[in-house]
Order: C-alpha cells, then sequence, then structure tokens
C-alpha cells in the first residue's frame, strides 16, 4: 500500500474515532493500522480499547494476544530452558520448541526482506 493511501486511512480512522469514540470496529481497524506500521505500543492500546468497549471481540483479542505473544524473547525463555527443578521439566520442550521457532522465523524473515529489497 502506497504510504500517502496508508497515512491518508489512517488520518481518516482518527478523525472517525473522534467523532464516535466508543465504536469498537472503529478501534480494531486504527490498532491494524498501527500494527501494520510496526506500532505493537499504541496497536496494543487501540486493541485493548475495543475489546473493552465490546467483550466479544475476537478479532482484537486475538490480535492482542499476538502482539504479547511477540513481545516473548529468546533472554527470556533462557533462565526457564536452564531450569533444573523437576517441576520445570515439562515446560523445558515448550520454551525451547519457542525459542528456536523465533530464532527461525527472525532468520528466515530477515533474508526474505533482504532478498525483496535487492530484487527491487
Amino acid at each position: 500500500m502506497p504510504r500517502g493511501i496508508f497515512s491518508d486511512a489512517k488520518d481518516r480512522f482518527l478523525a472517525l474515532e473522534r467523532a464516535n469514540p466508543r465504536n469498537a470496529d472503529i478501534l480494531e481497524k486504527i490498532a491494524a493500522l498501527y500494527l501494520l506500521e510496526n506500532n505493537t505500543a499504541l496497536s496494543r492500546a487501540y486493541y485493548e480499547r475495543a475489546i473493552r468497549k465490546k467483550p466479544n471481540t475476537r478479532i482484537a483479542a486475538l490480535f492482542s494476544g499476538l502482539i504479547t505473544a511477540r513481545d516473548v524473547s529468546l533472554a527470556g525463555l533462557t533462565p526457564l530452558m536452564m531450569e533444573t527443578s523437576e517441576q520445570a521439566q515439562h515446560l523445558i520442550p515448550a520454551a525451547v520448541s519457542l525459542a528456536f521457532g523465533e530464532f527461525f522465523a527472525t532468520a528466515i524473515t530477515l533474508l526474505l526482506d533482504r532478498s525483496q529489497s535487492t530484487s527491487t
């Protein structure tokens, strides 16, 4: 999407929000625009506002959860992977799987992004 159209859409949705701040659908759209802009803090805030306005909205809950999950880092999983207690033993495979997935997805994203930027 061209940058001008994106900015125009965001400005229009923000104007709609000022006119109707209780509309959860508008809040979801603004959150999605901020997510596309890679502004996770504002995106999460708008998704959470949409959930408060319309608690049964699945899209807002789903994306809010995805943004939160995206904040999990390898550094945060390392202590769990190194834990030796018996209680943590069943969680270690999940932590290793999440860490590998994050590492793999980051590497693939960087490679694909680089290949797309050099081909244009």
